[in-house]
């Protein structure tokens, strides 16, 4: 599925976009929320927010982070 033609809200596109870029489609990538704030230019509380819908859609798998490691992530669509 193309990530334009999702019916989800224009945030959540944009992090996907961000995921996709960084390889998030063929393996789990280890990211912080701030990171992820700073690349979309988005609060941490949005960043939160839309990647709990996300995983609530099935739309990303989410890896918590053990310690002070970052959680990761990976698509999880066509």
């Amino acid at each position: 599925m193309q990530i334009y033609k999702m019916n989800i809200n224009k945030h959540q596109k944009l992090l996907l976009y961000i995921l996709k870029d960084m390889g998030a489609e063929n393996e789990p990538v280890p990211v912080t929320l701030d990171k992820l704030a700073d690349v979309a230019g988005m609060s941490r509380l949005t960043i939160q927010k839309q990647l709990k819908e996300l995983k609530e859609d099935n739309l990303i798998l989410v890896g918590d982070g053990k310690g002070k490691a970052p959680n990761s992530y990976m698509l999880n669509f066509d």
